[in-house]
């Protein structure tokens, strides 16, 4: 737990180191500072368990995310933040991430609440990654995987109930890419 939090001390040094190159208007050297932060809090939020406190996991989510902002690394925050989401966070928590999403789409120059595209994805569910709420599900026939994150609550239900079998998914793609899961079957 101590490497943990180091680790995001760390992140938060390189930001701070961040800010003052961006203050000094060395623009490349603060996105530099930026990544690396966003690395490390990346890291320490993904590892840090939640059950020992889920605002500190919350809190960690949205930073990391705003460091992947900073660094320029759009898909990267949109990621977190689809992820931070899918754990239902506080009001507080959900409208700064809100906040994030706007600053993407204004720095983008795109509408902020364009058409989700939805899809469907067949295939058979290949794996999990519990760190990231994330499935993988592998398309043979078009020979692709497909990573799509699921919210916490039925993440164990789907991992019992479709693992190894041959499903079909609905789901939404936000504007950078992001698959997050809206409903999951048995393929027939």
């Amino acid at each position: 737990m101590n490497i943990i939090r180091a680790t995001h001390q760390l992140a938060m040094d390189m930001a701070a180191y961040g800010d003052v190159a961006k203050a000094k208007g060395l623009v490349e050297d603060a996105k530099d500072f930026y990544k690396k932060a966003f690395v490390l809090e990346n890291e320490a939020a993904l590892r840090f368990p939640k059950e020992i406190d889920i605002l500190t996991k919350f809190v960690w989510l949205r930073s990391a995310a705003t460091l992947a902002f900073k660094a320029g690394l759009f898909k990267e925050s949109e990621y977190l933040i689809e992820l931070c989401r899918s754990e239902n966070p506080p009001e507080w928590i959900e409208q700064e991430l809100k906040d994030i999403l706007e600053l993407i789409a204004k720095t983008k120059n795109v509408p902020l609440y364009k058409t989700k595209k939805s899809l469907q994805l067949s295939g058979v569910f290949k794996e999990v990654n519990s760190q990231k709420n994330e499935i993988i599900i592998e398309d043979k026939i078009h020979n692709q995987s497909f990573s799509v994150i699921v919210p916490r609550s039925v993440l164990i239900d789907i991992i019992r109930q479709y693992l190894a079998e041959q499903i079909h998914v609905t789901a939404h793609q936000t504007p950078h890419g992001v698959f997050v899961l809206d409903n999951i079957r048995t393929a027939a």
